[in-house]
């Protein structure tokens, strides 16, 4: 029966694997899947571990996850669009200008023809309005007044998600540190059993 072995060994920038087998011929097709999937997996592992290990400070794990946060994104631009409602409720104060124009041709012929007219007229016309509202039963003051309340309310939305945001960001940071400390003390576990 043949053996087979997997050693893979991983470093900040680059990662080895080697494998061995050991055995008669006809003991490789037993083998092959079960190394084939541990050859694939120490690959996946040593390609995931050596691609991305960069050591981050708190406050830069802080500063990404509020810069880069796609929730917190989202909000802000909801925070955004309700912004713009006050704007929208102000030009209830604001003049209105309208305008229209009409353009027409119209033919007519007479038996017999009238002196000095072909039968051709175009009617033209135009109308320009301007209208200033000056009271309209506290509609728009209090428009106004909802909106800037709906844009208050909205900021302290955004600020319960930045806490929210910056809360997750700094427990994942917290428990990396923790996990890595477990790993670090099992290791050292591990080799004073190993030595005795």
């Amino acid at each position: 029966m043949g053996v087979g072995a997997v050693d893979f060994r991983i470093s900040q920038f680059e990662y080895k694997i080697k494998f061995s087998f050991t055995g008669r011929q006809g003991d490789w097709p037993n083998l092959r899947a079960k190394t084939i999937c541990t050859v694939v997996a120490g690959l996946m592992v040593a390609t995931s571990c050596a691609g991305g290990v960069q050591a981050e400070s708190l406050k830069d794990a802080a500063a990404s996850a509020y810069k880069y946060n796609p929730r917190l994104a989202a909000e802000r631009a909801r925070q955004r669009a309700t912004d713009e409602e006050v704007a929208r409720a102000n030009s209830g104060y604001r003049p209105t200008l309208s305008a229209s124009g009409d353009i027409g041709f119209q033919r007519s012929e007479t038996k017999p023809p009238a002196a000095g007219s072909d039968g051709a007229v175009n009617p033209k016309g135009y109308s320009v309005t301007a209208r200033q509202p000056l009271f309209s039963g506290f509609r728009t003051i209090n428009g106004v007044r909802v909106a800037e309340a709906v844009v208050r309310a909205g900021r302290e939305t955004l600020r319960a998600v930045e806490q929210s945001v910056l809360l997750e960001a700094i427990t994942s940071y917290m428990d990396v540190v923790r996990d890595r400390a477990i790993v670090k003390l099992r290791r050292t576990t591990f080799a004073c059993w190993r030595k005795s």
